[in-house]
């Protein structure tokens, strides 16, 4: 912090006393009034286990910021948006150093040298998970699935499951037994993964659809029970295409106080996991369409204003987003499709991200493929720089 010091003369006049001393206050008044002045702020960041602690790292606009880097992995660090990087190695901590001057919110990457990202938990393979070896299920499971019309549209499925729990937090982590999620798929085209017991589906194409579910790993690997894929199937006929809007989208003010928080989670094989944490709230997607009941129902995401899906449980694997930034809104509605409001404002929530041009070989992952003579990246984390 700069200091502000008053030179005095030896024997000055009362009149020269006066003055300096005016001078004095209004100099005080000034400071108090004036904003803060850039700090230098370190902060201790941690990778190990292919994940970044703190994963968002926020500070403020125009410090001058250290972080102290330790990392489990040898490799380089990799600021997007500032273009800036930093070498890491294990047993050392290293001091990525830059000025904060652009607020925004910007991608954290890790880059694995050569051959040592090939086999990195969370790449490899496609986006949608293919070449993740099959596993044998430790634990006794079994799956079915269940298929209905919605009112507005698509179909919703409901994932019934013995043994399994669904872990959208351990995604691209070390294996859990009885954990992980699970690949939806229409006529054998794999659409998304799913992260909880209810999903719902739009835009299939008009006449018989056969939907089924796989259960996966936390490391994508079809789970396998005494040599066969945990997996349900079933046919669906679809009599009309897509989602529509609530034609009559009448609020529904809470009873009590609600609210939720959101947050883009960059995935390792490209995307993002959205994770929606509402409070005042529960999930009920096998109640959509239903009567209302206070304090209950499904969200509502939307990227850039447009409707992108309609969400059942408190996580969504989200496709890479185009580049630029973009607005991510997350609405809460009851089970009759009416937008929840608390003291007369919508129930949602917004956030801003900085979304980047995939890489051109494998959509924005595995960077090199598995030429052991190029390095992997992996997107591990958010920079945000809030206005001071």
């Amino acid at each position: 912090m700069r200091k502000n010091s008053l030179w005095l003369l030896a024997g000055p006049s009362a009149a020269l006393r006066t003055g300096l001393l005016l001078l004095s206050g209004l100099a005080a008044l000034t400071l108090a009034c004036a904003s803060p002045e850039a700090q230098e702020v370190e902060i201790p960041v941690v990778f190990e286990n292919g994940a970044l602690s703190p994963e968002t790292i926020r500070v403020t606009q125009d410090d001058l910021i250290t972080l102290k880097v330790q990392s489990d992995a040898a490799g380089t660090l990799h600021l997007h948006g500032y273009d800036l990087s930093q070498d890491v190695a294990p047993g050392e901590t290293a001091d990525f150093m830059f000025a904060a001057d652009a607020t925004g919110r910007y991608k954290v990457a890790f880059h694995y040298p050569g051959a040592g990202g090939a086999g990195h938990h969370g790449t490899g393979g496609s986006s949608g998970g293919g070449g993740h070896s099959p596993a044998e299920s430790e634990i006794p499971m079994n799956i079915d699935i269940g298929v209905e019309p919605d009112k507005l549209g698509g179909v919703n499925v409901e994932i019934i499951t013995d043994g399994f729990r669904f872990a959208p937090e351990e995604v691209n982590q070390e294996n859990t037994p009885g954990a992980g999620h699970a690949h939806i798929y229409v006529d054998g085209v794999k659409l998304n993964r799913v992260y909880g017991q209810h999903y719902h589906l739009e835009g299939l194409e008009l006449g018989p659809r056969e939907i089924s579910v796989v259960l996966n790993d936390n490391q994508h690997g079809e789970l396998m029970m005494d040599g066969q894929p945990l997996e349900a199937k079933t046919t669906f006929q679809a009599v009309e295409l897509g989602y529509m809007v609530n034609p009559d989208p009448q609020p529904v003010e809470a009873k009590s106080a609600m609210s939720l928080e959101v947050m883009a989670h960059p995935d390792a094989l490209g995307g993002y996991n959205l994770q929606v944490i509402p409070a005042g709230f529960r999930f009920a997607g096998s109640k959509a369409g239903a009567a209302h009941v206070a304090g209950e129902g499904h969200a509502y995401v939307s990227i850039d204003g447009e409707h992108h899906r309609r969400l059942y449980s408190d996580w969504l694997k989200m496709p890479a987003l185009e580049p630029g930034m973009r607005e991510i809104t997350v609405a809460l509605a009851n089970n009759a499709y009416q937008p929840y409001h608390w003291q007369g404002r919508p129930v949602a929530a917004t956030i801003t991200v900085h979304a980047e041009p995939p890489a051109e070989d494998t959509g924005g992952h595995d960077h090199g493929g598995s030429s052991s003579g190029q390095e992997t990246e992996v997107d591990v984390g958010y920079l945000e720089v809030l206005p001071r």
